[in-house]
């Protein structure tokens, strides 16, 4: 039997279910992730449970010398810090239980899943590095041969390249986004 260098590629690069992105099921409702939460995304596959990552990072909120991003995100109440709580916790549950050919929807400095979570939002409209790290993900898969794996919206041609913008989607498989995110987090020295 004569395989094609893809399907060699595939198997040799990917696990079993883990699926191109022309053949992804088309949904309305990808789950929406900010690129920079792809760091909060790893931590869940190897250190935290949803429960110990949100106390973690609420932690970090209020730990601060300006507590404005904490109020932004957690309120100025006990229960408005509860409800956030629990309902990043349930987000980071869902994530979780996502098979690796579910539609991944990765944005660049627009509001995600984590962003309806929180209280007031407010910082979910400044930059941050999302478009740097969706450059990085974006050079990986081309000099991987992962492009056939990532769909790229709105994004700004250089030369034969599309580079991302702070307007820029990608649509990519769960699974094909978590060696994503180990390639991100070694470029980063992580």
């Amino acid at each position: 039997m004569n395989e094609s260098f893809r399907s060699r590629i595939d198997k040799f690069i990917f696990p079993q279910d883990v699926t191109p992105t022309p053949e992804l099921p088309i949904l309305d409702t990808p789950f929406k992730v900010r690129t920079h939460r792809l760091f909060n995304l790893y931590g869940l596959e190897y250190a935290h449970t949803p429960k110990s990552l949100v106390r973690e990072i609420k932690t970090t909120a209020f730990q601060k010398p300006d507590k404005w991003y904490a109020q932004d995100c957690f309120g100025n109440s006990s229960q408005s810090t509860i409800k956030v709580e629990r309902d990043q916790i349930e987000v980071y549950k869902e994530y979780v239980a996502l098979p690796n050919s579910y539609p991944m929807l990765l944005v660049a400095d627009q509001p995600d899943r984590i962003c309806d979570t929180v209280v007031v939002g407010q910082h979910c409209r400044f930059p941050s590095h999302d478009v740097a790290y969706m450059n990085q993900i974006l050079r990986f898969a081309r000099q991987n041969l992962l492009m056939y794996y990532v769909t790229i919206y709105d994004g700004k041609s250089e030369g034969s390249y599309l580079t991302a913008t702070n307007q820029t989607q990608l649509i990519l498989a769960k699974g094909t986004m978590r060696i994503l995110m180990k390639n991100l987090l070694r470029i980063r020295g992580n």
